[in-house]
């Protein structure tokens, strides 16, 4: 009866010298003994355990650009490998990998392959300055495969943001690399690499802005697609807007020329086969969890909330572009918790506080006479909500001085003026490109008046020059009056993006049977968050 338990003690025993020698080779080689390293039993467990699986080509590409093009500044190319040819003025040869040369507006950059592997590929890396609140951002541009890049527009000052296109602006085209049946075997890696900022460009005509790494592939008479690798994106174009986060794609129809032709698709999601059939195969990798996607918005929109109220008016884009991303991308709003987000539109509303200024002067000349009519309201608590409403009060709209004065008079002139009211009749914040666009109607809802009375006795007293602002404003401004109503749009804002946040300037004149009338109207919209 004792023999089976001598049999189960010596097995036991057996497994566990068993077990000691699966240890032993992966422990530090000084401590292993020289026969039991080289025994091959083992080998495939040391391996197993510590090998690591061969990089992935976009992995290689991304080694190869940071080894090459550490010195690139902004608004400069950088050669990594391959065919690139660069038309500057007098042009440029590129000879060694890491070669940098300066861009300018209207270079032209090839990029033509032979394969898919690191040694066929082509590749060239550029850095485009963009507008930012923060000095020196740019976006890193990866060009790869089959590409071409023609009519090139640098953005080198904030000046440029009065510029009607947003730059860096440029036209892309790509191909296919022959032979290539993968995916994306062409095209840009566009990268925002400043996590907190959101930087805006143009490819063939639409504005793309990312928080985030997009791939971009344009082909001329077919479409522009735009592929999210991370984060959040906004593509306009032809008058309509498309966001899109990781894992999204939007398209945008192109005319044979490259040009943008319609607005942007809704965002799709990216199907497995798209995922597995990608060349990069490492830059597009298959999200696992939506909710934090969709978290990581709100939290974005939050940040961007705290900065605004503390004063930094330029995040106002910033909460404008995240709450758009929650409301507008499919499958985000649905994630996020209902009384968080409510909490956060909230806040942002305490952002989206301003106060508008309004100033005018109308002067009427004559040989025989001069009028000056100068009135000033000096704040309306305008409030915007991330629905699109707005919250106003109206405000009087006082007169600062009123002057009646004739080349002669035969008595005392007495001037008289009486305060009106302006109400904010519309508004709307809206972001376009790389900027804030501001439209604002403003409706007199209680009409100034001013006058003269001439007393020169025995003769009674007589009233000249009667609603001299009212009559000259209007009719100098027929083209924001919106008849017959007693409003006038004014959408030609300037975005200033400080506490004087955007202006619009006003100046008109016009001569008429002997009389020159003037009108200057000047609006501000200045920044007043709430605390």
């Amino acid at each position: 009866m004792k023999r089976p338990l001598f049999h189960f003690a010596l097995r036991l025993f057996y497994l566990s010298w068993l077990a000691t020698l699966v240890v032993i080779p992966i422990q530090p080689a000084a401590a292993q003994d020289s026969a039991t390293a080289t025994n091959d039993v083992f080998l495939p467990l040391v391996a197993g355990g510590s090998g690591a699986a061969p990089a992935g080509l976009y992995t290689q590409i991304s080694a190869r650009v940071a080894q090459m093009c550490g010195a690139t500044g902004l608004n400069q190319i950088c050669y990594v490998n391959g065919t690139v040819e660069l038309t500057n003025a007098g042009g440029a040869n590129f000879s060694h990998p890491g070669d940098i040369a300066d861009l300018i507006d209207g270079a032209r950059i090839s990029v033509a392959s032979t394969g898919a592997t690191l040694e066929q590929l082509s590749i060239a890396w550029l850095r485009l300055r963009a507008y930012a609140g923060a000095p020196d951002q740019g976006l890193n541009l990866l060009l790869f495969g089959n590409v071409e890049i023609t009519d090139l527009a640098l953005f080198t000052t904030d000046a440029d943001l009065e510029k009607p296109t947003t730059l860096p602006s440029l036209h892309l085209a790509s191909i296919p690399i022959d032979g290539v049946a993968a995916l994306g075997s062409s095209g840009v890696v566009v990268t925002n690499p400043a996590e907190e900022e959101l930087l805006s460009l143009t490819v063939n005509n639409a504005a793309i802005t990312l928080g985030s790494t997009a791939l971009i592939e344009a082909t001329p008479g077919a479409e522009m697609k735009v592929t999210m690798a991370n984060g959040a994106s906004r593509t306009e174009a032809g008058g309509g807007e498309s966001t899109a986060v990781q894992n999204q794609q939007v398209s945008v129809p192109l005319d044979g020329n490259g040009n943008a032709t319609g607005t942007p698709t809704t965002a799709r999601e990216l199907t497995d086969d798209e995922f597995l059939e990608q060349m990069l195969d490492e830059l597009l990798q298959k999200l696992r969890d939506n909710i934090a996607l969709a978290n990581r918005a709100l939290e974005r929109l939050n940040l961007a909330t705290d900065r605004c109220i503390a004063g930094q008016a330029r995040y106002i884009y910033n909460v404008l572009y995240w709450s758009r991303v929650i409301e507008r991308t499919p499958g985000v709003k649905p994630l996020l918790n209902k009384t968080l987000l409510a909490q956060a539109y909230s806040r942002a509303a305490n952002c989206l506080s301003f106060e508008v200024v309004f100033d005018s002067t109308v002067q009427t000349t004559h040989p025989d006479l001069r009028m000056t009519s100068h009135l000033n309201m000096a704040g309306m608590p305008v409030q915007f909500l991330l629905d699109g409403r707005f919250i106003a009060i109206n405000h009087s709209l006082d007169y600062l001085s009123y002057e009646y004065v004739p080349s002669a008079s035969c008595g005392a002139i007495q001037p008289s003026r009486t305060a009106g009211e302006l109400e904010m009749d519309n508004a709307a914040l809206e972001i376009v490109g790389n900027r804030v666009r501001v439209a604002t109607t403003l409706r007199v809802a209680q009409q100034p008046t001013d006058f003269a009375t001439i007393t020169c006795p025995p003769a009674p007293p007589l009233v000249v020059g009667q609603q001299h602002w009212v009559s000259v404003f209007y009719h100098l401004h027929e083209a924001e009056w919106q008849k017959p109503d007693p409003s006038f749009r004014f959408s030609d804002w300037k975005y200033l993006g400080g506490e004087n946040f955007a202006e619009t300037i006003v100046v008109r004149n016009i001569t008429e049977g002997g009389f020159t009338f003037d009108a200057t109207t000047y609006l501000i919209l200045v920044h007043t968050p709430v605390k």
